[in-house]
């Protein structure tokens, strides 16, 4: 997996991980964090997601970072959102008052980027990735951030063996791997899905179920 996977899907509008509704576990377990009005709020890999819009509605200032033009660009028109172009190097940007997409690798985010971030939301983010590239990434994310500053978590689990990611399973397990030298982690959920899921079921997977974290920075 590279670039030019994610810009394929985006380009032939494969994008079967885009949810056309704002996640039920976002509404469910947000306020568990217990965040004041303004919090800035990060969103990796956030491509058109419908939850970013309502994070802003919460008065949070969201800040989304997303590989593809197309997907930064349809965030605003399918919300009916204006939004000024800039740069912030080496991304180009889309913003409006509080709520800003940067377009461009997320490895190269830096925290000159994300000051005033103390929240990070992550529902595809993680499980987009190949193991390799999940320990990358929450190294990174963790040097994104600082101390007192929460993540809210959302993987699913399956058996890898039955399935091709991504989406990639994650299990509790690797989530304390990966986060627990700088995070406490907390599980909120787990619910078995695998009914709900026609795709994974066509392709013989025995088991599913999405997971619920919420993690803070030590």
């Amino acid at each position: 997996m590279n670039d030019s996977f994610w810009h394929e899907r985006w380009e032939s509008d494969r994008i079967g991980f885009h949810q056309q509704e704002v996640s039920p576990y976002l509404k469910s377990h947000w306020r568990r964090l217990e965040l004041g009005k303004n919090t800035g709020v990060l969103v990796p890999l956030c491509g058109k997601s419908h939850d970013m819009n309502w994070l802003w509605q919460q008065d949070h200032s969201v800040l989304g970072v997303e590989l593809s033009p197309i997907a930064v660009r349809a965030f605003f028109e399918e919300n009916d959102i204006s939004a000024a172009s800039g740069e912030e190097h080496p991304f180009s940007s889309l913003q409006n008052g509080g709520l800003k997409l940067l377009c461009g690798d997320f490895f190269a985010l830096t925290p000159e980027h994300t000051q005033g971030i103390s929240a990070v939301y992550d529902r595809a983010s993680l499980i987009a990735f190949p193991p390799d590239f999940r320990v990358k990434y929450a190294q990174h994310l963790t040097s994104l951030i600082g101390q007192g500053s929460h993540l809210l978590l959302i993987t699913i689990d399956y058996p890898q063996e039955e399935m091709k990611g991504p989406p990639f399973s994650v299990t509790e397990k690797e989530v304390q791997e990966l986060f627990s030298e700088h995070f406490s982690v907390q599980i909120l959920e787990s619910k078995d899905v695998l009914q709900e899921n026609g795709r994974f079921l066509s392709r013989g997977v025995s088991r599913l179920s999405e997971n619920v974290f919420m993690l803070k920075r030590h």
